[in-house]
């Protein structure tokens, strides 16, 4: 069997491996603590991010409509997550939902569960 390698961003990966935007995909969620697949245009997606700034938490935006390959990010992140809509909320490699979970996981204590799992504590 030949197998081809094609170079996508930092690192070599096989034709058979997972499609460009899957790898993108795990790979920024496993590197960062926190992320929020968002676009620059969507209100939901402001006040996620406001609000994970309000709390000090450091988290890593990728604006899905300034990336090359936003529209295919998306759909595979739906693929994974049954999630259509930004903001898409990774914490410790799980999704957490959008905008509106985000809040209710800080209401109800879970946000602060799921931050101590990636070693981030509110203050």
């Amino acid at each position: 069997m030949l197998r081809v390698l094609l170079w996508g961003g930092r690192r070599p990966f096989s034709a058979d491996a997972a499609p460009p935007a899957r790898a993108f995909i795990e790979d920024t969620i496993s590197r960062n603590k926190v992320v929020v697949f968002s676009k620059t245009t969507c209100g939901y997606c402001a006040r996620a991010k406001s609000m994970l700034g309000q709390l000090n938490i450091p988290y890593t935006a990728v604006e899905l409509n300034q990336h090359a390959n936003g529209n295919e990010i998306q759909d595979t992140l739906f693929e994974m997550t049954t999630q259509s809509t930004v903001p898409n909320i990774f914490i410790a490699g799980q999704s957490i939902g959008g905008s509106s979970d985000l809040l209710e996981a800080y209401s109800n204590g879970e946000l602060a569960l799921q931050l101590a799992k990636a070693d981030i504590y509110i203050k």
